[in-house]
């Protein structure tokens, strides 16, 4: 009985989790950007001068695969790389206006998407749902 719970549970929050990139897919659909190229940007613009190599580590993606998504939004004119004083190895990555611009667009939408996903529920049963996943994780 426990697996078959534990196993609906983690069903249901998959089904979720879809739910919800497919809604944020819908309310960001006019940027034409890849989920990996939005990650990376909102990844960015909460930490502005990450360095390529821990971006790699944080989004568990291959070094290559990330110097990819970065050229194409340093082509695209989103992000910068600069290199610091102390360390001309290790480029920093910042966001261009446009790429913050983008980003706000990003949290307003995971924003609204959070409130979708939750519009169903009272106060009382959100507290509840994060007392419960609280006690999982």
């Amino acid at each position: 009985m426990a697996t078959q719970n534990g196993n609906l549970i983690r069903q249901l929050i998959r089904v979720i989790d879809l739910k919800g990139q497919r809604l944020l897919s819908e309310q960001l659909k006019t940027t034409a950007l890849t989920q990996q190229q939005l990650l990376t940007i909102q990844f960015i613009h909460h930490r502005p001068g990450i360095i390529q190599q821990d971006l790699v580590l944080a989004l568990k993606r291959r070094a290559a695969t990330i110097s990819v998504a970065l050229k194409t939004l340093e082509n695209a004119d989103l992000i910068t790389r600069t290199v610091p004083d102390d360390n001309t190895r290790n480029k920093q990555l910042f966001l261009t206006q446009k790429g913050r611009l983008i980003a706000e667009q990003l949290d307003k939408a995971q924003q609204v998407v959070s409130e979708q996903l939750i519009s169903n529920l009272s106060k009382s049963d959100q507290q509840d749902l994060i007392s419960l996943l609280e006690k999982i994780k």
